[in-house]
């Protein structure tokens, strides 16, 4: 049960995105806030470790999140991994494009509106390996939603995840420590927030075949 000390934020699973809208609940409407999602302000996603998360603003009622996923398989039924080669890479740029390309259609929005580069948030905790000697695939995730975008420059956020307040545009960045990188445990930040978990998205997994 929430809190006057917590904010709920509409949370994108793993794996899934899309864009979302808003809209404000009236007085009358107060109920909503606790029943319609679009009527709660902040979103986000967390547990972003190789993963990618993005966000980005497009209108006063709309935007785009996702919590992308991407490996290759050694085999069909093979080991999954993170590291992949050149060749395997531009795959993940290429799918990344294609399904961006979709969702703007789908979404009515394109890569020119000057809110997305005003708004854009990339983040991925290891993009590559800890010794930083090879990429992972975040890395080339991340190439591909540049490239998409024609915003070749955009920062990475090396963090596990956020929370955004649509209206003010405030950012939560979330962290993991040393201790708990390879533990399934919520960074400290999402103490003073509320997940509620959106199920109405698309399917951002993106995976190859070695």
């Amino acid at each position: 049960m929430s809190t006057k000390h917590t904010t709920r934020f509409r949370s994108i699973p793993e794996g899934q995105g899309r864009t979302f809208t808003f809209r404000k609940a009236s007085y009358a409407e107060a109920a909503s806030y606790h029943t319609d999602p679009q009527c709660i302000r902040c979103i986000g996603t967390s547990g972003v470790k190789t993963c990618v998360g993005v966000y980005f603003k497009l209108s006063d009622s709309k935007c785009f999140v996702a919590h992308i996923n991407g490996y290759v398989k050694e085999g069909e039924k093979g080991v999954v991994k993170r590291r992949c080669k050149d060749k395997e890479g531009q795959l993940f740029v290429d799918e990344v494009v294609r399904r961006l390309g979709v969702e703007s259609k789908r979404g009515n929005w394109v890569y020119t509106n000057p809110e997305i580069a005003k708004s854009l948030l990339i983040v991925c905790a290891e993009p590559e390996t800890r010794s930083k000697r090879e990429v992972l695939t975040g890395w080339w995730i991340i190439k591909g939603i540049r490239e998409f975008l024609h915003l070749e420059d955009a920062p990475i956020e090396r963090k596990a995840g956020f929370v955004v307040d649509f209206d003010s545009g405030r950012v939560q960045t979330l962290t993991f420590s040393s201790a708990d990188f390879d533990a399934d445990i919520d960074p400290p930040e999402l103490a003073h927030y509320e997940a509620v978990y959106e199920r109405r998205t698309y399917d951002w997994v993106i995976w190859f075949v070695e």
